[in-house]
């Protein structure tokens, strides 16, 4: 997407940096940035700023097909453990604060990598927290995916910008991005 905008607009000069969620709000806010893509999360609210929703994401549970036991997320978490990857804390806090927020308790398997934690969901003793997008476009025809009813469930990618921010590129690129959505 970002290569077509560049491509369809040669003469704007776009440059992209990663930035922790702080110093993109603060640079907007000072107006050093023009414009910034985040992930905003269910329980975060932007400054006086513009956005627009790019991408809704929902989270889902992944278990094993072959358990007819399992019919919700809570069937899940009350037969297997859910397997947390270690090195990702926003994604671990996010994950428990649902089960929480659902009054559950979960008993994690700390895991080295999302391969591991498939292994696990596979052999049918663990259950895994994963975006929808990416389970509907890998095809993983031996697990289930159950939803999580629970608002820390979904996250958003938004564009924000600056209203006082009068860079004309900024309205292109809000145009390219709405017409996907």
């Amino acid at each position: 997407l970002i290569a077509d905008f560049i491509r369809q607009h040669p003469d704007i000069n776009l440059s992209m940096h990663q930035w922790d969620w702080d110093d993109c709000i603060k640079g907007l806010l000072e107006e050093t940035l023009d414009v910034a893509f985040l992930i905003l999360h269910h329980n975060k609210s932007l400054p006086p700023l513009l956005n627009s929703r790019v991408v809704h994401r929902d989270r889902l549970m992944l278990v094993c097909r072959k358990d007819p036991e399992i019919q919700n997320c809570v069937d899940a978490l009350h037969k297997y453990h859910m397997t947390l990857v270690e090195g990702k804390p926003l994604g671990d806090t996010r994950i428990i604060r649902c089960f929480e927020n659902m009054g559950l308790e979960i008993s994690p398997i700390m895991v080295d990598s999302l391969p591991a934690s498939f292994t696990y969901v596979q052999a049918g003793l663990g259950a895994i927290f994963l975006p929808e997008n990416y389970f509907r476009q890998h095809k993983y025809d031996d697990l289930m995916a159950l939803e999580i009813p629970d608002p820390a469930a979904n996250i958003a990618h938004v564009l924000v910008w600056n209203k006082a921010h009068q860079n004309p590129a900024i309205q292109l690129l809000l145009t390219v991005f709405q017409a996907l959505s």
